[in-house]
C-alpha cells in the first residue's frame, strides 16, 4: 500500500512542468530500451532514490510511450494519473542545421491554435522544441483520409484560415532554402544537379509573402477538421509553393486541382 502511494505521488511530480521539461530533453530513444530509460532517470534522480532503479524505470515506461519516431523528432504519448493523454513532442537538437526556426514556429503555432487549426498547447518551451499538446484519437490523412471530393475544399478552408495569422519576419525562399541544404551535403548525389536545374529555371515570384506552413502533407492532417501538426517549416512564403506542394503530396487528379 506504501509503494502504492508512493507511485500515485510519483505520477502527479511527472506532470510538474520543469519536470518534464527535463525528462523530455533526455527522451530521444529510437527504441524504448532499458539504457535509455536509465539515461532519463539520471535526470530524475529523486525518482529513483524513491522507488528503486528497476520500479522507477517501469513507472517511467507506463507513463510515457514512444511513438512512431518523425523525420527530426521524439514523439511519445503521455498517460496522466487521470486516466487523460497528451502528446509530447521533444524536438531535434539542431533545428538550425535543419533549416528550423523555433521562435517562428512557435509564433505559427500559437496563432494557429487561435484560428483553430493546430491542438491546444499546455505547455511549450521555443528554446528547446519541447512541446506537450492536447492528444487527439482521430487518424491522419495518410491512413485515412477524406473522400478525395471534399479534401481541396477543406484545404482551402485551412489555407484561408492560415492566411489570416500575421506574417513572419523569417521567409522561407525555396531557392535559398535549397541552397542551404546543398552547402551541408558531404557529397552531392548524382540526380541532385538535373533537379537544381529545373528548380533554377522556374520563377519564384517575391511579392506576395503570406503565412505557410510548408509542409501540409496527408501525415499532418489529422480527422475531418483537420487538425493541422508539425509546424516547424512554418515561415513567410509564397502561397502558390504551398498549393503546389498540397497537390503534389496529395496526389490530387487534374479535376482536383483545378476545383
Amino acid at each position: 500500500d506504501r509503494l502504492r502511494i508512493k507511485v500515485r505521488i510519483l505520477r502527479r511530480k511527472l506532470l510538474d512542468r520543469d519536470l518534464l521539461r527535463r525528462a523530455g530533453f533526455v527522451v530521444g530513444l529510437e527504441q524504448p530500451h532499458a539504457a535509455g530509460v536509465d539515461h532519463v532517470l539520471e535526470q530524475l534522480s529523486g525518482l529513483r532514490l524513491e522507488l528503486g532503479a528497476a520500479q522507477a524505470r517501469e513507472l517511467l515506461l507506463h507513463v510515457l510511450e514512444p511513438l512512431g519516431q518523425g523525420l527530426t523528432n521524439g514523439n511519445y504519448r503521455l498517460c496522466l494519473p487521470t486516466g487523460e493523454q497528451a502528446f509530447l513532442r521533444r524536438g531535434h537538437p539542431d533545428p538550425v542545421r535543419l533549416g528550423i526556426d523555433r521562435a517562428t514556429e512557435w509564433q505559427l503555432y500559437q496563432g494557429a491554435v487561435g484560428q483553430g487549426l493546430a491542438l491546444p498547447c499546455h505547455h511549450g518551451d521555443p528554446a528547446t522544441g519541447l512541446m506537450l499538446l492536447a492528444w487527439c484519437d482521430e487518424p491522419n490523412w495518410a491512413e485515412q483520409a477524406p473522400p478525395l471530393a471534399a479534401q481541396p475544399r477543406l484545404m482551402a478552408e485551412v489555407l484561408v484560415r492560415l492566411h489570416r495569422l500575421p506574417v513572419p519576419t523569417v521567409v522561407m525562399a525555396v531557392r535559398a532554402h535549397s541552397g542551404g541544404y546543398r552547402q551541408r551535403l558531404a557529397h552531392i548525389p548524382p540526380w541532385l544537379p538535373a533537379l537544381e536545374r529545373a528548380l533554377l529555371a522556374s520563377r519564384e515570384p517575391d511579392d506576395c509573402w503570406l503565412p505557410c506552413h510548408h509542409d501540409l502533407n496527408p501525415a499532418n492532417l489529422l480527422g475531418s477538421r483537420p487538425w493541422v501538426i508539425d509546424w516547424e517549416y512554418g515561415a513567410a512564403g509564397h502561397p502558390g509553393f504551398e498549393v503546389a506542394s498540397i497537390q503534389r503530396t496529395h496526389g490530387w487528379s487534374e479535376e482536383q486541382r483545378c476545383q
